[in-house]
């Protein structure tokens, strides 16, 4: 495999530690050290968060980057100035750059893996295209991941912390947060949400005591209403804040840690609601078709938050789900949040092209062991067929990987839209 091939591939393993990042951005001339950032880590939302803050950021006027992973469709999502995904050409011309560096830190025994090199890539790209400020998500946990090479950012954002990853973070919420709260440096402001666990919450405000760095918290919002899926709130002085283009009443508390955040810099009321009524992150609760929502939920906590939007927006329709699942994830936990679904049907599919599905059969299994109704489709299109008549509303579930299989069968034969 030559190095772009490599560099655009998935990643199969994480690398927990920045020595291999550091050696390669030292031989590039350490583009992040002209950056300013606010770094994001947490298990979910940290998405949500980042488009809602790059859009405030962009409404008022700074050149915003922003820096996420993984990506649903294209490679290009993955860093993108003021809401344009970076071009095909500059992907290319940046490896091409990076290469020899790479090359150097590898025959020193520090080779790169795809994720820091495109953890490089993007800084030179925001610093060439002299961005103001960059939304920086971590790719997994905080202290060792390849983002955190950087120097104190502006503000480390972290969201609600839950049990994912356990192999590489561990298996509790205070190792979890151990971890993530590795983001958070002296000369930084904390921003978290108030829904954290007593665990993480006591963990974060522990560190950053520690550090003698600020912890703001999030306020509670007035949700006073809901326009279809799309919820508009009150947010301490600031009224009738809509989010129209991201679905899901836990929304609201990623918009909440947004504007705590946006609030730090001075950005007005009038951009801070700009934002966050422009701001899009598909695949989270997202309706591709006449009652067809399809939603990331892959963890424990996200099929709580799913079950919570279902059941505030669909309240007594039928609901039948189309399910795939990673290997790596806890089921299990996840189904005892959707156990008053327990009389619908479920359609289990394998993600394609990635070893690290639970192959279909094997799914409907686990669900039919849970109690759950299960059956197994050989592709995407029985399955969503199968879940549509079923059923008054179809939710596609489990995975972001699957998210551009099922858009390319859902773009292929249309009536599933219907």
């Amino acid at each position: 495999m030559n190095f772009i091939d490599y560099a655009n591939s998935r990643q199969t393993e994480s690398n927990l530690r920045l020595d291999n990042i550091r050696v390669l951005l030292e031989i590039l001339g350490n583009p992040e050290k002209k950056l300013k950032f606010i770094h994001v880590a947490g298990t979910n939302g940290k998405g949500s968060v980042c488009s809602f803050l790059q859009n405030i950021f962009t409404c008022a006027g700074y050149g915003t980057g922003k820096y996420i992973s993984p990506e649903l469709i294209k490679v290009n999502e993955r860093i993108s100035v003021d809401g344009k995904d970076i071009s095909d050409n500059d992907i290319l011309s940046l490896l091409s750059e990076i290469k020899p560096a790479a090359k150097s830190a590898s025959n020193m025994g520090y080779a790169p893996s795809q994720f820091e090199i495109w953890t490089a890539m993007a800084f030179i790209y925001f610093s060439r295209m002299n961005t103001d400020i960059v939304i920086l998500e971590t790719g997994l946990g905080g202290i060792g991941d390849a983002t955190n090479i950087i120097p104190a950012p502006a503000a480390a954002v972290i969201t609600k912390i839950a049990r994912d990853h356990t192999d590489y973070l561990g298996e509790t919420i205070e190792k979890i947060t151990h971890k993530k709260c590795g983001i958070i440096k002296k000369g930084s402001v904390v921003v978290t949400t108030d829904e954290q666990e007593k665990a993480a919450a006591d963990i974060m405000e522990n560190t950053a005591a520690e550090l003698s760095v600020p912890v703001i918290k999030t306020k509670k919002p007035r949700i006073h209403s809901f326009n279809g899926s799309f919820e508009v709130f009150d947010y301490g002085d600031i009224k009738d804040i809509e989010i129209r283009n991201m679905c899901g009443p836990y929304q609201v508390s990623n918009a909440c840690i947004a504007i705590e955040t946006a609030s730090m810099f001075g950005i007005s009321e009038e951009n801070i609601k700009k934002g966050i009524y422009r701001a899009e992150n598909p695949a989270r609760f997202e309706f591709l078709g006449n009652n067809i929502v399809y939603d990331g939920a892959h963890n424990p906590d996200g099929m709580r938050a799913l079950k919570d939007s279902l059941i505030r927006y669909f309240p007594g329709k039928k609901i039948s789900f189309v399910f795939a699942a990673m290997a790596d994830k806890d089921i299990n936990s996840g189904l005892e949040h959707l156990v008053c679904f327990k009389e619908s049907n479920f359609y289990t599919i394998t993600a394609e092209n990635n070893p690290r599905s639970v192959p279909a059969e094997d799914l409907a299994d686990i669900l039919q062991k849970a109690g759950f109704h299960a059956a197994f489709c050989e592709n995407s299109f029985d399955a969503i067929k199968s879940a549509a008549e079923s059923g008054d509303v179809t939710v596609i579930m489990g995975s972001l990987y699957l998210y551009a299989q099922i858009r390319r069968c859902i773009r292929k034969f249309p009536e599933l839209r219907n």
